[in-house]
């Protein structure tokens, strides 16, 4: 550990690792995730039990993580070209710990808040991403 490292970059470095492991694990198809002050929110599906327990475990033995806050439901996951679609967007998203993405039908919608100067940054970076539009609901701080 760092020694006066902020806490914005330990979340930052919190969001990464569980993008990372989120890029290798079904369990997190349907799982929304941001952090904030060492706390990861969790909310979304997980498939059956077993899933919900393996993202549940893969967060809590992340480096850094204080706390978390599970909303996880168990429903059905479907992954289709919108899962792939998603799943561009969370890794497009793993430098905002305060970012997440939902799908609307065909539509990525941008969920929670990022630094004021970052956010044309990441209206750019999605334009590289098939989505067939972008409902921008990002806090600018």
């Amino acid at each position: 550990m760092v020694v006066g490292c902020s806490q914005q970059s330990k979340d930052k470095d919190i969001k990464a690792d569980l993008a990372t492991k989120a890029q290798d694990e079904v369990a997190f198809a349907g799982v929304n995730y941001t952090v904030k002050n060492g706390t990861v929110y969790l909310s979304g599906n997980c498939p059956s039990l077993n899933a919900k327990e393996k993202v549940q475990s893969t967060v809590k033995d992340l480096a850094g993580v204080k706390n978390v806050e599970d909303s996880l439901q168990i429903a059905a996951v479907i992954l289709d070209e919108n899962f792939w679609v998603r799943r561009s967007v969370d890794s497009l998203l793993k430098d905002y710990p305060r970012a997440t993405a939902q799908m609307s039908g065909d539509t990525v919608m941008l969920i929670g808040s990022v630094q004021k100067n970052e956010l044309p940054k990441i209206m750019d970076k999605l334009k590289a991403i098939p989505a067939r539009s972008v409902n921008n609901l990002l806090l600018a701080e």
